[in-house]
């Protein structure tokens, strides 16, 4: 392997968009949950090549320039290593501050970290649609714009237990449950069938009599 690439390396973005390779040891690294080198404002490159994997950490504030090119960053490294050290072709994996995989938690044996401040969602202007904005006479608002998180976190829900309430919605809408019948017309429906059951007894005047008892 080349002397200038090492199996653990971190490298830190520009605002330029240049990257940075930072001389530190992974041991380094994993102290304070990683607070030595992670920062809110930076977008830093992680390279594990034991695991192969590409780690790009994206700060709350880190600016919008930084987080998108930051993939394409991860890319180029990614292609140098392979042909320049004869490295694995690594995954790259996404990690935005607060909101860590546990892939990469575990590797560093890391815990979450808190969020207080992030920098409001802005959409990256290209510099061809930069250009177009200054023929029209607009300029760019590119400021960072800081805003607070809200420590109320969404109650979240298991799509397993979900697809179970949906199921149960679905059997009460489609099943129609047989009314019972009240006592008094129950009763009244045995007294019909009753009398309907009964024979038809003839009360006319041509009814058979029985025959006189002899007189001694």
């Amino acid at each position: 392997m080349s002397d200038s690439y090492d199996y653990f390396m971190v490298y830190e973005l520009n605002d330029s968009g240049e990257r940075q390779r930072l001389n530190i040891t992974e041991d380094y690294f994993r102290e304070d949950n990683g607070q030595n080198i992670l920062h809110p404002e930076q977008v830093v490159v992680i390279v594990k090549e034991d695991i192969r994997r590409i780690f790009i950490w994206k700060g709350s504030k880190s600016h919008v320039r930084k987080r998108f090119i930051s993939s394409r960053v991860a890319s180029a490294l990614q292609e140098e290593l392979v042909k320049e050290a004869a490295f694995h072709r690594c995954k790259i994996v996404s990690v935005d501050q607060g909101d860590e995989p546990r892939e990469f938690l575990r590797t560093f044996n890391f815990k979450s970290m808190e969020v207080k401040e992030k920098l409001a969602d802005m959409r990256y202007i290209r510099n061809v649609e930069r250009e177009k904005m200054y023929d029209r006479g607009e300029i760019p608002d590119t400021s960072p714009k800081i805003v607070k998180v809200d420590k109320k976190k969404k109650e979240s829900i298991s799509p397993a237990l979900k697809n179970l309430k949906k199921s149960a919605v679905a059997e009460k809408t489609t099943s129609t449950p047989t009314p019972k019948m009240q006592p008094e017309t129950q009763s009244t429906t045995k007294k019909a069938k009753s009398i309907s059951s009964r024979p038809n007894i003839s009360t006319s005047s041509s009814s058979k009599t029985s025959p006189p008892k002899n007189v001694v």
